[in-house]
């Protein structure tokens, strides 16, 4: 971001708090979409235009004259499209002369401010996606087509189905709403009273400093529903206290990594995808936070063990100066307020952006009643804290346009059908092969553009396939939104590893190599989505179902690292690979078997503990 000084910082200052104050107001009194989605879409561009500079030659400390007219010509489309916004909507894709330069307009400004804030993948995608409306006829087989003409592209993009389509709907509402409250409650002090919290819990555990990371990296990730920002905030914390204690700095940075970005996936706030995914869903926001929640337990599950199994590989010993519980919830037992207010309000059937709405007048209240940390904000800072809002989710909100370019030109040509057709038979009709192809997919289209963009991408064209294949619509999505995030630490690109190396000091690639191996659990626990009863099932069905991953999650955890309390041999480590595998075999029969190997396997190791108990406290003495 550019570092604006004088009069045009305090333009953009205030034309961020007034963003983030219409929203609130816009979802106070309910405003209709028709009047919500093109503001957004004008305020996030300006903004764009005004912070983020065009090219690496452009200026740091001003805004260009460049930028200024790409200003004020997305406020002149925005009128306009004002405007005519009926004539669009009685006699869709019948393009006039000047409908047709206003559209070509918000293409352009789409495409450029999407390359400004995150790179030229997304951008590239929208100029292919409408190569292939125009020209499709030149693809033989059963992806091609016949082809469009340019202004029925256009006229699909600069619509309530393109540009301002239902995307930009949910970016308006939810997601704007729930990053604001990440920056009201972050700008409150809960980042820090989380970190206190979770060091009080677990810090004087065997590997306290990497437990606290865990614990304190997955709360404020769901909050603020950004792996790489995730990082940002509390790695700047745990990564140099994990690497005092003797944990290995890439080591370090991929537990912050890994634990940073399952926030997403956390109820009851998670991330910004979750609310697409219940909007294509039309499920509830409270049902998907539920159904969510036992395989996100788990996935920290996965985490937690194996960082558990690593502590006592590298000797890191407990944390000893972590607070009283009694006394860091007298300090701050009120920052828990608005999160529980949220989790109430959407359980008991309120819109979530409804209910982020309460949490941030809530948060507010309980600031000024009993500040936290560092002190009471004024009535300027509170003002400018909403601004900082606006500012943060421009990562998501420039993405708006072209994603909402990209889903116009692959609906279009009915591509989403067309491809499901192609993986089903690429797969054979076998479900397995299937999300081996979306494991692989979801990887590619991660590693260039934001976990949200590729999830709503992917969302339009896989899941037909894992419809088609008898996979239940919800779990369809969810499985396509959890591999959506690999991307975030998976090598080559990795982009939280990235974030982390420069806290950690250590090479990114090291960092996402060693996060595959710590988050396991999301390439594995998907499949479970649609092999087991973690999802769908009765109520012991599913906690059966927990059980048993939660012991394979053990047993992998322990292979992973050759060492449970004690170091293990080869042999030893291929039979915890086994016993993991045989604990996540869907079908009922293997894995009481492998529980009962699991609870005997264990208890093995409890005694051998036991046994070797004395001659360690001999050594000690």
């Amino acid at each position: 971001m550019r570092q604006l000084q004088g009069l045009e910082r305090s333009f953009v200052n205030l034309t961020a708090a007034g963003f983030a104050l219409f929203f609130v107001y816009a979802t106070a009194v309910t405003l209709p979409f028709y009047v919500t989605r093109p503001i957004y879409i004008c305020l996030c561009y300006i903004l764009v235009f005004s912070l983020y500079p065009a090219s690496a030659t452009s200026p740091r400390s001003r805004i260009s004259a460049v930028d200024v007219f790409l200003g004020a010509l997305t406020l002149v489309m925005t009128v306009f499209f004002f405007m005519e916004y009926e004539y669009y909507i009685e006699k869709p894709g019948l393009m006039r002369p000047k409908d047709m330069v206003m559209g070509t307009v918000a293409l352009v400004l789409s495409i450029e401010a999407c390359r400004r804030v995150l790179g030229l993948s997304l951008p590239i995608l929208s100029v292919a996606g409408l190569a292939y409306v125009l020209w499709g006829f030149v693809i033989p087989g059963a992806l091609g087509h016949r082809g469009f003409t340019y202004a029925r592209a256009i006229g699909q993009i600069f619509s309530f189905d393109g540009i301002y389509g239902s995307i930009t709907g949910v970016y308006a509402t939810y997601v704007m709403l729930f990053v604001i409250f990440g920056a009201v409650i972050q700008a409150c002090g809960m980042s820090g009273f989380l970190l206190e919290l979770s060091n009080t819990l677990v810090g004087r555990l065997k590997g306290g400093a990497a437990k606290t990371a865990v614990v304190s990296s997955g709360a404020v990730g769901m909050i603020m529903g950004s792996g790489a920002a995730n990082v940002a905030v509390t790695g700047s914390f745990t990564i140099p206290v994990m690497k005092k204690v003797g944990y290995p700095a890439h080591v370090a940075g991929a537990i912050e990594t890994v634990a940073s970005a399952g926030g997403v996936l956390m109820p009851p706030i998670m991330g910004s995808a979750a609310f697409v995914l219940a909007s294509f869903t039309e499920i509830p926001y409270g049902k998907v936070a539920l159904y969510s929640f036992l395989p996100a337990l788990l996935f920290y599950w996965g985490i937690y063990i194996q960082v558990h199994f690593l502590s006592h590989k590298l000797g890191i010993p407990e944390v000893r100066d972590a607070a009283p519980l009694a006394e860091v919830m007298r300090k701050g037992w009120h920052m828990l307020i608005p999160i529980a207010l949220v989790f109430i309000l959407i359980f008991g059937g309120l819109s979530p952006y409804r209910a982020a709405l309460w949490a941030i007048a809530a948060t507010i209240l309980l600031h000024f009643i009993r500040p936290y940390g560092t002190g009471r904000m004024n009535l300027t800072e509170t003002f400018l804290t909403f601004g900082d809002g606006a500012k943060l989710q421009l990562s998501v909100g420039a993405s708006a346009g072209a994603i909402g370019v990209i889903v116009a030109m692959l609906v279009l040509p009915g591509l989403p059908l067309k491809v499901a057709s192609f993986a089903v038979m690429l797969s054979q009709g076998n479900l397995l092969a299937m999300l081996f192809l979306m494991i692989i997919t979801s990887y590619v289209f991660g590693m260039g553009i934001p976990m949200i963009a590729a999830y709503i991408i992917l969302a339009v064209i896989a899941v037909p396939g894992l419809v088609e294949l008898g996979l239940p619509l919800f779990n369809a999505h969810l499985i396509i939104m959890w591999y959506s995030l690999a991307a975030l630490w998976t090598p080559p690109v990795a982009v939280g590893a990235f974030v982390a190396s420069g806290i950690a000091g250590a090479s990114a690639s090291r960092i996402g190599w060693y996060a595959v191996k710590l988050g396991i659990g999301l390439y594995v626990i998907p499949v479970l989505m649609a092999y087991g009863t973690i999802i769908n099932g009765t109520l012991i069905e599913i906690l059966f179902a927990g059980l048993a991953i939660a012991c394979s999650l053990y047993a992998f955890a322990a292979a992973a690292e050759g060492h449970t309390h004690r170091p293990l041999q080869p042999w030893e480590r291929a039979f915890c690979v086994v016993l993991a595998a045989l604990l996540i075999f869907p079908a009922v029969g293997f894995r009481l078997v492998g529980m009962a190997v699991f609870v005997l396997v264990v208890g093995f190791e409890w005694r051998i503990r036991l046994a070797q108990r004395p001659s360690l406290e001999v050594k000690s003495s």
